[in-house]
């Protein structure tokens, strides 16, 4: 059976596609990590540990396409990663709309009546300002629905993603150039 990453010459979107269920599934561990650090602490320890873990990931799979096919540009390499990270945020924003529209609906504003609640017990009156601002919010039911969490989630993921690959699409490159240079 022939997939592209047995193919050299696949199309780095096709690549990127294809490992995209990688990061998904990696950036669905995170908002699990970060969503149930509240009841388990030692779960934020873990969400830590994966987001810094994530550029040495998408590294790792750049460099596979790389060593598959040394003569792949940068910019191939980038496109591959962009396509990852898009592919993999989609994942992630099913399990992060699913979790906030179906299986803890209320989880925002409990989030936001603790910050209410901390923030206007410390007598710092640039904190209070962020308490009053959230009471209010509660107080107006205008707490954004879970469509506008998943979205904004998705956002920053695909755009700081997209720079991070092209920052991994460089080092693998610059990586590949010097061991081919050191084994001349």
């Amino acid at each position: 059976m022939n997939t592209s990453e047995n193919i050299p010459s696949a199309s780095p979107y096709r690549r990127g596609a294809d490992r995209g269920y990688i990061l998904g599934l990696w950036f669905t561990a995170i908002f699990l990590s970060w969503i149930f650090s509240a009841q388990v602490p030692l779960l934020s320890l873990v969400a830590v540990a994966l987001i810094a873990g994530t550029p040495f990931l998408i590294y790792k799979l750049l460099r596979k396409s790389c060593l598959a096919d040394p003569g792949v540009q940068v910019s191939a390499l980038w496109v591959e990663g962009i396509s990852m990270v898009f592919c993999g945020s989609l994942i992630c924003a099913v399990a992060v709309i699913v979790y906030f529209k179906w299986i803890d609906p209320g989880y925002m504003a409990r989030q936001l009546q603790t910050l209410v609640d901390v923030y206007a017990s410390t007598g710092d009156e640039s904190l209070a300002e962020a308490a009053r601002l959230s009471k209010a919010i509660l107080d107006n039911n205008a707490v954004p629905p879970a469509s506008t969490w998943t979205l904004a989630m998705w956002l920053f993921t695909v755009s700081s993603g997209s720079l991070l690959s092209g920052l991994m699409a460089v080092l693998v490159k610059a990586r590949g150039l010097r061991s081919r240079i050191m084994n001349k």
